[in-house]
């Protein structure tokens, strides 16, 4: 009888943490502005696309320029599709014929 309390106690315990916690650990992944943008301001004119593949994924799409560059586009979406608070940015990111990240945009998703 004395272990069902104590561990009734400890699950009660446990489910009161449980909100804080998984707030905390929210909370701990933002960045304050579009999330990629700390990362592609650093980035530019140092990283390759192999890199850039690895810290953001594969595109959602690429297009080869006519000079041998590419050029890849992000969407990224930060919120539940159910909640009213919800970001969504668009990124364009340009790479010489090396593969080297030259240049990027954002803007709001339309």
């Amino acid at each position: 009888m004395v272990q069902k309390r104590a561990l009734g106690h400890s699950f009660g315990a446990l489910k009161r943490g449980l909100p804080l916690a998984i707030t905390a650990i929210a909370l701990a992944g933002c960045e304050s502005g579009p999330w990629p943008a700390s990362y592609l301001a650093d980035a530019v004119h140092q990283q390759k696309q192999t890199e850039v593949r690895h810290r953001l994924g594969a595109p959602d799409a690429a297009v080869q320029t006519l000079d041998g560059g590419s050029v890849w586009t992000y969407q990224f979406v930060r919120g539940m599709p159910t909640t009213a608070v919800r970001e969504c940015w668009d990124f364009e990111l340009s790479f010489d014929r090396q593969g080297v990240l030259r240049s990027w945009t954002q803007e709001p998703c339309q």
